[in-house]
């Protein structure tokens, strides 16, 4: 579905740490969609770069059925605050199809 959130993408340079936190309202085909995303940050964890610089790229990154919304980077207080977050049958506003907190 346009404008679906799928999860959130969190980095932290700090513990070295990436990931991806699905939104419990996606569809399974939105959940799908994530492996793309992933596989990104694998990439640059294979290679020793830090999360934020996947980050970073994946914000410039054309993909057909889904995108890091431009503008969605945000700070999270912790991941269990952005899995709680993703709980939420409704996303706080400025949160898009796939929006990036980042976690302390």
């Amino acid at each position: 579905t346009v404008g679906e959130v799928m999860g959130y993408i969190y980095v932290n340079d700090e513990d070295d740490a990436a990931g991806w936190c699905p939104h419990a309202a996606a569809s399974p085909a939105a959940q799908n969609l994530a492996a793309f995303w992933l596989r990104i940050l694998r990439d640059f964890k294979k290679r020793g770069l830090p999360p934020s610089a996947a980050l970073t790229e994946m914000l410039g990154t054309i993909h057909p059925d889904s995108r890091v919304v431009p503008g969605s980077h945000t700070t999270s207080p912790s991941l269990a605050a952005l899995k709680a977050l993703a709980q939420q049958a409704i996303p706080d506003a400025g949160h898009g199809t796939s929006a990036s907190p980042k976690p302390k």
